[in-house]
């Protein structure tokens, strides 16, 4: 007899990656076409992302006075990367506020080394 448990998780795991493909990532494509000089883009992170970092991690990412947000890459034309950041719970932030790309370049540099080395991957391969 085979294990099927997993199926469960993995449906509802896909289910949220389908929601942040068709929200989220939709709103940085929209982004990045509007600004075609922008590679960076730094913004809160949804519900949905988050939900979605806790399933594929098993862990619970809310709470602890923490503000999560998303530092989004344009690697190329349709392909974006996007990592985690924290910040202070303060942390001010009003809809359709934009740091300008200086400041999301440097928190797309601050990203985990396996993040930059798979950015720095991906700028080769389309070479």
């Amino acid at each position: 007899m085979c294990d099927r448990s997993h199926l469960s998780t993995d449906s509802k795991l896909q289910r949220v990656v389908d929601e942040v493909d068709r929200t989220v990532c939709e709103s940085d494509r929209r982004f990045f076409d509007a600004n075609p000089d922008r590679n960076h883009r730094v913004r809160p992170a949804s519900d949905v992302e988050i939900s979605e970092m806790e399933m594929a991690l098993d862990s619970v990412l809310s709470g602890g006075g923490t503000r999560w947000f998303v530092s989004v890459t344009r690697m190329s034309p349709g392909v974006r990367l996007r990592s985690f950041c924290e910040m202070p719970p303060e942390t001010p932030w009003q809809d359709g506020f934009d740091l300008g790309e200086e400041i999301c370049r440097s928190y797309a540099e601050s990203a985990p080394e396996p993040l930059r080395a798979l950015a720095e991957a991906v700028k080769k391969n389309e070479r």
